[in-house]
């Protein structure tokens, strides 16, 4: 089976994600590509064309608390006359967001849950028990972690246009290879900017549904529904297997700060499965929180921790990603090797900078 490389874009994440060409003066995730990819085949050859998938936007409330689990404590609220003020106002936090992003260097910790038996090239970390080779492991928890570091990089698309570059280097600043080449190289990239659906010059992409209000840790949010209208590729999820990349619609939830309107966590999911693919599922649940660069007296609002996950051809995979120490590039950088990072479970991340 054809090893599956999500790109997510999502304006995304590369499950890889990565972002197609716009016309001059629309920002996009990075562009990773010289040409768009071809959209992804929603049907097997031979197969009736199936009908189009219900999204979120649509979804009966009941239906859509059993498709997103987040939501089970959320406050319905049919009225929908919310719903333009609170884009309004989140897009113009969000353009100023993208302004004042500077050229940031981060450190990430990617972790891949692994199956039992699975091989992997470096060292495992493991929750619940030991890797002794000579007992059962068949009940433990293990996973591929390493350490990167995060680069985000301002620059201008091939049409001009500006947009933020995402990438992975290591110790000494060499890009990671990110492709379906390297077993153990993290699947997903680009987190920092899955905000873009909600940039003002992107919203014609979607549709909006206002859900009503939530609780998420001491904050009060509103509750945004967004799926993307097919057809519209600029910012599509980008998927990347053995038989080359496809671009799919996404669909997803926002948690929006009801005083600041910065948007405090989301999830995002294809809109529909690729069966062409055998992908039934790509999820990706991003936290994020304020980042403070003292050089330039910047608070900024970046991905803290991202879960991913996914199911294709009857086997899932699960990632985390940890964001930690955001600053200016240019600054002292070291890589901690694993063996000198702490265990960490996904519940209880490293504290932020």
């Amino acid at each position: 089976m054809n090893r599956l490389l999500l790109i997510a874009v999502l304006i995304a994440s590369r499950a890889r994600l990565f972002p197609q060409p716009a016309p001059t003066g629309i920002p996009l995730a990075p562009q990773s590509q010289s040409a768009p990819a071809p959209p992804c085949t929603t049907d097997r050859p031979g197969e009736p064309s199936s009908s189009p998938a219900s999204s979120y936007v649509d979804e009966p409330l009941q239906e859509l608390k059993k498709q997103v689990p987040g939501l089970r404590t959320l406050r319905f609220e049919t009225a929908q006359d919310q719903v333009a003020p609170i884009l309004d106002k989140t897009g113009d936090v969000l353009a100023d967001l993208y302004r004042r992003i500077p050229n940031l260097v981060a450190r990430e910790e990617a972790r891949r849950t692994l199956p039992p038996g699975a091989p992997s090239s470096v060292p495992l970390a493991r929750r619940g028990g030991n890797l002794d080779a000579t007992q059962d492991n068949s009940s433990v928890t293990r996973y591929h972690s390493e350490a990167y570091v995060y680069r985000i990089v301002p620059g201008h698309g091939p049409a001009g246009t500006e947009i933020l570059n995402e990438f992975r280097t290591d110790a000494h600043d060499h890009p990671v290879d990110d492709s379906g080449r390297d077993p153990d190289s993290p699947r997903n990239i680009g987190f920092a900017t899955s905000w873009l659906f909600f940039f003002p010059a992107n919203r014609q992409e979607s549709r909006f549904r206002y859900l009503g209000q939530q609780k998420i840790g001491k904050h009060d949010t509103f509750v945004i529904a967004f799926a993307q209208n097919p057809g519209h590729d600029r910012l599509s999820t980008v998927l990347e297997s053995g038989s080359g990349q496809c671009s799919a619609p996404s669909q997803g939830i926002a948690w929006i700060d009801q005083s600041t309107y910065r948007i405090l966590r989301m999830q995002t999911d294809l809109l529909s499965p690729v069966p062409s693919i055998n992908l039934t599922e790509l999820r990706a649940v991003l936290d994020y929180s304020e980042v403070r660069i003292p050089e330039r007296d910047l608070l900024l609002w970046l991905p803290d921790m991202v879960k991913n996950s996914w199911q294709a051809a009857g086997a899932s995979g699960e990632e985390l990603h940890l964001y930690t120490h955001y600053r200016l590039f240019g600054s002292t950088v070291r890589v901690v090797p694993d063996a000198e990072v702490p265990a960490q479970s996904p519940s209880n991340p490293p504290p932020k900078s």
